[in-house]
């Protein structure tokens, strides 16, 4: 099977706000403008081939795809004096026309075959990819260095990855499953050629021309048992990087005053966790849904071990679904809750939120066959929480 698709897109966003007079400072009505354009072109190329003898199978799948994006944007802003109509320059020194990065064009091709290989109860999969990115960027884009950002800097990276996975019917309600993998991820093309500054936040996103690609080796294992009405799975995994990428605080520069964050590679880190989840039918109109993820991550470069602030904290759901036995209508209850971020982890300085839980209840009918209304009241308690990946 092959395809080849092409997609372009422009996003233009205008607002525009009445910024009342302050001491000497007189009324404004400022516009602002921010464009962004994406081009994308891309193909993929796929074939199977089925063996099969007696009780053992092996389906080969083999293909190849390769997508090329070229990346642009302008942000731009107009002061009026909202009497005078006279133009009202920046001030603070900022710069405009701006770009957040330069002109970009980023190629992705990946390479892979796997075979899924049945032996009576035991399935394997081994499989083997290679990837490969390239990040062409606009050494001469006059916006972009306008801004006083450092010149822009082309990126290449590619990896061969294997993985090997495994699942055994020890039961014929349980599954035990397994896997092994090598993991590749190229830093994102805003990450190497940044160029954002908010002058009225104080902070500002400092280019990292010297980030490499990140490589991983990951193993996780568990089991899944289902038994007439009930189905529970516990997964637990290990991955270990090298050259984690991770946007981190630099501190406060004291020539700009202004708080630095970069992208930068860690040499090595660890993430390990545990994910529960489970599923009961308690009446042919009631199911209860229930998750819960634990999740650590360290930067164990240098001989430490230092938590990493870019890992959510333990977080679980609880759900309770009714549905009318004619299928035309129904309710839902979800109640999700997070543990506090502890200030280690957080950082020095940064806002460590606490525990929470909130409770979500909507309803659905059908209306016809093709038409269904839906309405909710989310955070039905009104709790006043703070998600930490936000």
């Amino acid at each position: 099977s092959w395809s080849a698709y092409g997609q372009w897109s422009d996003t233009d966003q205008i607002v525009d706000e009445v910024r009342a007079a302050a001491g000497p400072t007189p009324a404004v009505n400022r516009r602002g403008t921010l464009g962004y354009t994406q081009a994308s072109i891309g193909g993929t190329l796929q074939g199977r081939k089925a063996l099969v003898r007696g009780q053992q199978s092996v389906l080969l799948t083999f293909g190849t795809a390769h997508k090329r994006h070229t990346f642009d944007m302008l942000r731009d802003r107009l002061d009026l004096n909202a009497v005078t109509g006279a133009i009202v320059p920046p001030t603070g020194g900022l710069i405009l026309p701006s770009k957040y990065f330069p002109r970009s064009v980023v190629g992705e091709t990946g390479t892979y075959a796997q075979a899924e290989m049945r032996l009576g109860r035991l399935m394997l999969v081994p499989g083997v990819r290679y990837d490969r990115f390239t990040l062409d960027a606009d050494e001469a884009d006059p916006v972009f260095l306008a801004t006083m950002s450092p010149t822009p800097a082309d990126f290449a990276a590619g990896a061969l990855s294997t993985k090997l996975g495994a699942s055994f019917r020890a039961a014929p309600a349980i599954t035990i499953h397994g896997q092994w993998a090598e993991g590749f991820r190229a830093p994102p093309y805003s990450a190497v050629n940044s160029g954002f500054t908010n002058l009225v936040g104080g902070y500002t996103s400092v280019p990292n021309t010297a980030l490499d690609a990140e490589t991983s080796q990951n193993v996780e294992g568990g089991v899944r048992a289902s038994l007439r009405r009930v189905s529970v799975g516990v997964t637990g995994f290990y991955n270990h990087y090298d050259n984690f990428i991770d946007q981190v605080a630099r501190g406060m520069n004291p020539t700009t005053r202004l708080l630095e964050y970069q992208y930068q590679n860690f040499a090595d880190v660890e993430i390990r966790g545990i994910e529960l989840q489970g599923d009961a039918q308690l009446r042919p109109t009631l199911r209860l849904r229930a998750s819960y993820a634990a999740i650590r991550g360290d930067n164990t470069s240098g001989g430490t071990s230092v938590p990493l602030n870019s890992v959510a904290p333990n977080q679980g759901a609880v759900g309770l679904a009714y549905t009318d036995r004619t299928n035309r209508w129904g309710t839902d209850l979800t109640v999700r809750a997070a543990r506090g971020q502890s200030p280690a982890t957080a950082g020095t300085g940064l806002f460590a939120p606490a525990s929470f839980a909130v409770a979500d209840l909507t309803a659905w009918t059908a209306i016809t066959r093709t038409w269904m209304a839906r309405v909710g009241v989310l955070n039905l308690a009104n709790a006043r929480y703070f998600e930490w990946t936000n």
